[in-house]
């Protein structure tokens, strides 16, 4: 549920952001894809009843900080805005294939 909420929020901030500088079409498949995780994340049930809900939670957690890295590179000043972009990427992909791993062979 913290999950659904905190991306409502990001796209609304992020959709508030567009209308003063546009949109890119990175940032709309980014946004496609984590709503599209959400709904594997949140509505295939575990075959294994899960005890520890900590690292449950990371993975809502840090797909929805990938998003905001794609969304909102300024963040970090530290990196090029083309760094940050695949950083999240990385990270998003990342997270989505060790979700794919443990719904099929362990949850």
């Amino acid at each position: 549920m913290l999950e659904t909420i905190l991306f409502a929020l990001i796209a609304a901030t992020y959709f508030s952001y567009v209308r003063q500088n546009g949109t890119e079409r990175s940032c709309l498949a980014a946004l496609a894809f984590v709503a599209l995780y959400l709904i594997v994340y949140l509505g295939v049930p575990p075959h294994l009843p899960i005890k520890l809900t900590y690292p449950g939670q990371l993975f809502g957690l840090l797909p929805l900080l990938s998003l905001t890295l794609i969304l909102f590179p300024q963040i970090n000043r530290k990196m090029p805005i083309s760094a940050t972009k695949f950083l999240g990427w990385f990270m998003l992909l990342g997270v989505c294939g060790l979700l794919i791993f443990f719904k099929i062979f362990i949850w």
